[in-house]
């Protein structure tokens, strides 16, 4: 039972930040940061996030490093996003 609501509790904060990042307008590295840090995200659900946008990561990062190299390569690969977008229209 317990177990179900952790796993409950990891999907709704991993589907909160897949959604929060796919409709990621514009954003620094430094807000996007500052956001994640502040939001106290597991890193749990950042790992599933950088392997879902296929980013490699090392499993022994602190925590804080961990969100600076998230918000770094997700703002990295969102702009990338845009200028495609942009191209093919």
């Amino acid at each position: 039972m317990i177990e179900e609501e952790t796993q409950d509790e990891f999907q709704k904060e991993y589907l909160y930040w897949k959604q929060y990042i796919e409709t990621l307008e514009s954003c620094t590295p430094e807000e996007l940061f500052a956001y994640v840090n502040t939001s106290y995200v597991s890193k749990e659900v950042i790992y599933r996030l950088l392997d879902d946008y296929e980013i490699p990561y090392k499993r022994n990062y602190s925590k804080l490093k961990l969100y600076q190299h998230f918000a770094l390569q997700i703002t990295a690969h969102k702009l990338i996003m845009i200028k495609i977008k942009g191209k093919m229209e």
